[in-house]
């Protein structure tokens, strides 16, 4: 096989897995995984309400990629920690950073917050592992 088919068939295999993996997410079966992601969208508070960078820019356009599946949430979470808000990451300015599984859907997201009143930004963590936790029970890693 000729290197350039191989780089073909490589990248045609992980659009596959990450298709896979796209679907999986929040589909409530076990076992059950954690998909990291990153992305340069962010959030943005307007008087009490928050809405995605995407709904107040008619011009932004979001980036993302997802990291890599997991098979414990204290590893995923480990790893979502090492970004930085605001640097570049894997080609992506990264702004938001985010845990999904198969149990409950997103599960983490820690996100750049702008202040339209201040022209400040913040960061916002969220986390809901709960449902997980109590489904998975003792299998919870």
């Amino acid at each position: 096989m000729s290197k350039a088919k191989e780089v073909i068939t490589s990248i045609e295999e992980n659009s596959k897995v990450k298709k896979m993996a796209r679907d999986m997410v929040g589909d409530g079966k076990t076992p059950n995984k954690y998909f990291l992601s990153i992305s340069n969208d962010y959030d943005v508070l307007e008087g009490s309400e928050i809405y995605g960078a995407d709904e107040v820019l008619k011009k932004f356009k979001s980036q993302g990629k997802m990291i890599d599946v997991y098979d414990s949430y204290s590893t995923a979470k480990a790893e979502a920690d090492s970004f930085v808000l605001g640097k570049k990451s894997n080609g992506v300015l990264v702004r938001r950073v985010t845990i999904e599984d198969r149990i409950s859907g997103v599960v983490y997201e820690r996100v750049k917050l702008l202040n339209l009143t201040t022209i400040e930004s913040s960061e916002d963590e969220r986390e809901d592992i709960g449902f997980t936790m109590d489904k998975l029970g003792d299998e919870f890693q």
